[in-house]
């Protein structure tokens, strides 16, 4: 299984639109490690609504800021960021049979 995200460390600031151990879960498994504290070691920061002190470290340090959207183009570079997936496990996201009968 690829890991889009092998040896980058990553620090989560703000409100996400999933639960953040769910998030967590998902960027350990594409490889990453998740930090709580921003550092010059970090890569990205993954950040929320209302993102807090955390950002403004991030930005002193020039450490790339992304959103959950660009976090979706990170982790599945294949796919174009029109068709960014929710961040949910892969086990809640099934096919919608609608789809069958488009031509």
């Amino acid at each position: 299984k690829s890991q889009p995200l092998a040896g980058k460390s990553l620090v989560i600031t703000g409100t996400l639109s999933q639960p953040r151990n769910l998030v967590k879960d998902r960027l350990e498994k594409a490889g990453a490690r998740v930090s709580g504290t921003v550092s010059p070691r970090t890569d990205y920061l993954l950040a929320g609504k209302n993102p807090g002190s955390k950002l403004e470290r991030a930005r002193n340090l020039n450490v790339s800021v992304i959103s959950e959207a660009e976090l979706e183009i990170l982790l599945n570079p294949s796919s174009s960021g029109s068709e960014t997936q929710p961040l949910l496990p892969l086990l809640e996201q099934q096919p919608e049979p609608e789809k069958n009968h488009e031509q």
